[in-house]
């Protein structure tokens, strides 16, 4: 199965920004209502949050019979008998884009409304975590901190609110990291990145069969992962000492076009690929690791975004 996004995992989110898989089957799905996940609250001060999950994408099995719903704070997708139909999404469990902010709840349901079970259904979902900006949090409407003041370069808060009303701010945080890193790329950590055979055991705790020691003064991005012949591993990634940060279902990936999952996972010390299998089990794996040069660069990023909202006063 894999694990399911929870506010535990929320409260793992490094560095600025990141984003994760999640995988759901595939399993037999029984008639009714049935809950992926649902994290209450998102944030730890849902009133001041620091941090906002938004679901990003999905990867749905094609049925006429099931409806996908999700809950963001106030927003509901699947709310009417005509909407959330999964045979609208992609043919082939490809990703199709969503985005779903929230720091209360942020909730996954499926609903299957035939009469029988339904076989090998499978459901990927990304989630994406990012520390907030003032900037941000002024335009979702969220609370500000009393030590948000001091996060805006000398700028007065009036000043954020014109930037953000007249649309030059924020600007992406995402976007900003991903590209201060490539920027900084010194190319791949061969420890991890490559086509594997990762021989996988009934040890609960997984066989390692990749790894790598972060450089000093270097970032490591895990940037792909693809589990060919959809193999019945469990994948489990370990960053900095959170271990099973992802937990992956390799009988999930199963996509149409071979396309691999694009996890967005910065680690500073380390970062471990472990496979466990109900039997011993020889699973081909593809990683995509990348090394960048660490000097400053999340702080680069965020003086970027600064120095955007001055130029734009």
């Amino acid at each position: 199965m894999g694990q399911a996004f929870s506010q535990t995992d929320a409260a793992l989110a490094r560095y600025w920004y990141e984003r994760r898989i999640y995988t759901y089957g595939p399993l037999s799905l029984n008639p009714g209502y049935a809950t992926v996940f649902n994290a209450v609250p998102v944030a730890s001060d849902p009133r001041h949050p620091d941090w906002q999950a938004a679901l990003l994408g999905l990867w749905v099995t094609d049925s006429p019979y099931v409806q996908v719903i999700w809950i963001a704070d106030d927003t509901q997708e699947g709310a009417s008998a005509t909407q959330g139909w999964a045979d609208a999404a992609r043919a082939g469990l490809r990703r199709f884009n969503v985005f779903a902010p929230a720091v209360r709840q942020l909730s996954l349901a499926v609903n299957n409304t035939s009469s029988s079970a339904i076989a090998n259904f499978t459901l990927v979902y990304e989630i994406g975590l990012k520390r907030l900006t003032v900037a941000e949090k002024l335009l979702f409407g969220y609370g500000l901190a009393s030590s948000d003041t001091a996060r805006i370069g000398g700028l007065s808060l009036q000043d954020v609110r014109a930037l953000v009303e007249r649309g030059t701010a924020p600007v992406p945080i995402d976007q900003e990291i991903e590209r201060t890193l490539d920027n900084q790329l010194l190319g791949e950590y061969n420890g991890a990145s490559g086509l594997w055979h990762a021989e996988a055991s009934t040890t609960t705790t997984g066989v390692a069969f990749a790894s790598v020691q972060v450089k000093a003064g270097e970032m490591a991005v895990l940037r792909e992962i693809a589990i060919e012949s959809a193999a019945a591993v469990q994948l489990y990634v370990d960053r900095d000492g959170d271990l099973g940060l992802l937990t992956l279902n390799g009988a999930a990936f199963t996509q149409a076009n071979d396309a691999p999952w694009r996890p967005f996972i910065i680690a500073l010390n380390t970062l471990q690929f472990r496979v466990a299998a109900s039997s011993t089990t020889v699973a081909p794996i593809r990683l995509r690791v990348t090394r960048h040069h660490a000097e400053h660069a999340l702080a680069r990023a965020h003086r970027r975004r600064v120095r955007a909202g001055r130029r734009a006063g």
